[in-house]
């Protein structure tokens, strides 16, 4: 996994893990289950609004501008700070596979640890 999360670095593949998430996190089965809070989705489908009013601009040499790029940088930027904020605050306990895979979220480190002995003084 990137060192920015799940995250990919190549801002095509970027593209493509938000058209997979937004959706996944925002249907109505997916959204009561994660705990995926009503500022939170608002915010992330704001962003994807945005991502998705610039991003296809800066493909293509004739429409992208300087603003453009800013624009499309701020929205990546609110993008990846709404779908952490969500991240971060879905249970582990309730993640499936399934969610764990299409979002890639990685497990938590280290499993399972064996109780700590009670101490005796």
């Amino acid at each position: 996994m990137p060192h920015n999360g799940p995250f990919p670095s190549a801002e095509a593949d970027r593209n493509d893990y938000y058209i997979a998430a937004v959706p996944y996190l925002t249907n109505a089965a997916n959204l009561a289950r994660l705990l995926v809070s009503t500022p939170n989705k608002n915010a992330l489908l704001a962003a994807f609004t945005s991502w998705n009013n610039s991003y296809p601009f800066c493909q293509n040499p004739d429409t992208k501008t300087k603003t453009m790029v800013d624009n499309k940088n701020k929205a990546d930027e609110a993008m990846q700070t709404a779908l952490r904020n969500i991240y971060h605050d879905i249970p582990q306990s309730v993640l499936t596979t399934q969610d764990r895979n299409t979002l890639r979220i990685a497990p938590p480190a280290g499993g399972h640890h064996a109780p700590l002995p009670t101490p005796t003084d």
